[in-house]
């Protein structure tokens, strides 16, 4: 058992968690008014840029200093999301987890910095018919993107059990709100003619091979918008209005880009966004505690 104990700890010390990400190059858009109003966004899969779960999150609230390794239950509840395992086999020995918790917390110190504040999350999206005079597909069916704010990015089930454990995890909220350094509007897809019409064509006998969720949506043509998102700070916790009493971590960020696909596999890009922003002063950074 000692030499299982001492490989363990030892595979803690040496967990590394790599950050990366990179943004399409791009025209420049231009935000304009402020929106209070958050809206939910879907998340997408992991690749360059990272997928939005609750362990990617869990990580993340470490890279912005929003938890500190002193905390004995946020460094316990870390290794519950992302060392099951480990956290069912010895959370119990009075003996052997602390000195877990220990190696845990070292390790933190020592690799968070290199944890990812890098996102990306995808949406549905319904463009209308071709408009020749401006060049493009304007965004119907409620899915275009109006002076953009507020947004709650993740869809981690609150009551998806973790380890064994449902709703709230101390310190480690499941889903996340972004507040934008400057609001987002994005409700008309600029496009050439030749590649719209092409699109066109492409939605008419791809919607066979559609996934079942995306044919419920009932779109005419259905596209997908993704954006990668960069997060600076953390701000606070927000509770649901709902019953639920979910926690969401409000944080920081901006987007870096903005691309849209014919397809949610990605296989046909129609447009590439990469945004330049103003930096957000945030000197008064808050934390998880």
């Amino acid at each position: 058992m000692k030499y299982i104990y001492r490989i363990i700890i030892v595979s803690l010390c040496l967990i590394t968690f790599s950050a990366q990400g990179f943004a399409q190059e791009a025209s420049e858009a231009t935000p304009i008014a402020e929106d209070n109003e958050a809206t939910i966004i879907e998340q997408a899969k992991e690749e360059s840029y990272q997928f939005g779960s609750v362990e990617n999150f869990s990580k993340l609230f470490w890279k912005i200093g929003a938890l500190d390794v002193n905390n004995n239950e946020a460094v316990d509840n870390f290794l519950l999301i992302n060392e099951c395992d480990i956290y069912k086999s010895f959370y119990e020995d009075d003996f052997q987890w602390p000195e877990i918790r220990d190696a845990a917390a070292k390790m933190l110190a020592q690799e968070k910095k290199g944890f990812s504040d890098k996102f990306q999350f995808m949406i549905p999206i319904d463009l209308g018919r071709y408009d020749a005079n401006r060049g493009g597909f304007p965004l119907v069916s409620d899915t275009g993107v109006l002076n953009l704010r507020r947004v709650q990015l993740g869809s981690n089930a609150f009551m998806q059990p973790i380890c064994g454990v449902a709703g709230n995890i101390p310190y480690h909220p499941r889903n996340i709100i972004l507040v934008l350094n400057r609001p987002l509007t994005f409700n008309f897809l600029e496009l050439d003619e030749h590649v719209a019409q092409a699109y066109i064509v492409r939605q008419k006998y791809s919607k066979a091979n559609m996934e079942e969720a995306d044919r419920q949506l009932d779109y005419k043509r259905l596209a997908f918008l993704q954006l990668n998102v960069s997060i600076s700070h953390f701000q606070g916790l927000e509770k649901s209005p709902g019953a639920s009493g979910e926690q969401f971590a409000v944080v920081y960020g901006k987007v870096d880009a903005l691309d849209v696909f014919a397809d949610r596999k990605k296989s046909h890009l129609l447009k590439s966004l990469k945004f330049k922003q103003r930096k957000r002063d945030l000197s008064k950074q808050e934390t998880l505690e």
